[in-house]
C-alpha cells in the first residue's frame, strides 16, 4: 500500500509485508528511522492477520536490526498508532486478535519488553474494544480506549518507564467517560492548544461522539 509520509513531506514510500495481503496503516520518523505499522495476512485461507512494525533506514531499505529482517510481527488484528517514550521504549496500539493488553511495549530490537507493565503489556482487554490511542502528556502515558458493558470512552494513565498505573483522576489511574446505549469506538485522541483532551469516536447507531477533559 501507498502510505503518505507525513513526517518527511510529499514522499510516497511503498512497504512490502510478509504476507500474501496486508495494510499500512501509520508511518512515524524519529531518529533518522522510520516506522511503518499496519497488518499483514500470513495465512489468508484462515483470514489470519498480523500486526506488523517495519523500521525502515534512511534510504528506505529495511533495518535488519530491526525484528526479523526489518519486520516484527506481533500475534494481533494490527497495529494502529506508536508512541515513543523519552527512554525510547516504543509502545504500539494494537487492534484485535490474541494479544493480552492493548498497548505492547517493545525494545530497541523490536521485541516484546516482558519487564514492561504486565509482561510487556499495557492494562489488559478484558471487555475492550479494538482501538487503543496512546499520547504522552506531562510525563504520563494516556491511553484512551473504549469499553463495552456498560459502553463508553475510558482513558487510564501510567509510568512511561515502567508501564505501571499511576493515581491521576483523584486518586484512580482511570477516568470513565459518559455511557452510551450502543457500542462504542475510539478513532482519535488528542491534545488540544488549551491543554485539554479530546477523544473522539462513533457508536453502531452512527451517532458521532466527543469527550473532553483536562488532565
Amino acid at each position: 500500500d501507498l502510505v503518505r509520509s507525513r513526517g518527511l513531506g510529499d514522499v510516497y514510500k511503498r512497504q512490502a509485508w510478509n504476507g500474501t495481503y496486508g495494510d499500512a496503516r501509520g508511518i512515524t520518523t524519529i531518529g533518522g528511522a522510520t516506522y511503518v505499522t499496519g497488518y499483514g495476512d500470513a495465512q489468508a485461507q484462515y483470514n489470519r492477520y498480523y500486526g506488523q512494525v517495519s523500521k525502515l533506514a534512511a534510504d528506505g531499505s529495511l533495518d535488519p536490526s530491526f525484528g526479523i529482517g526489518g519486520t516484527m510481527r506481533l500475534d494481533t488484528g494490527g497495529v494502529r498508532d506508536v508512541l515513543f517514550t523519552p527512554s525510547g521504549k516504543m509502545l504500539v496500539a494494537l487492534v484485535g486478535g490474541s494479544y493480552t493488553g492493548p498497548v505492547a511495549g517493545l525494545g530497541a530490537s523490536g521485541a516484546v519488553d516482558t519487564t514492561f507493565g504486565s509482561q510487556g503489556y499495557l492494562g489488559s482487554t478484558t471487555n475492550y474494544a479494538n482501538d487503543m490511542h496512546p499520547l504522552l502528556v506531562n510525563g504520563k502515558v494516556y491511553v484512551a480506549k473504549c469499553h463495552y458493558g456498560p459502553n463508553r470512552f475510558e482513558v487510564v494513565t501510567y509510568d512511561p518507564a515502567t508501564g505501571r498505573e499511576v493515581p491521576t483522576f483523584g486518586s484512580s489511574a482511570t477516568l470513565l467517560l459518559p455511557t452510551h446505549p450502543n457500542n462504542v469506538v475510539a478513532r482519535k485522541f488528542l491534545r488540544l492548544p488549551d491543554g485539554s483532551m479530546v477523544v473522539a469516536g462513533s457508536a453502531t447507531n452512527y451517532d458521532g461522539l466527543v469527550a473532553k477533559f483536562f488532565p
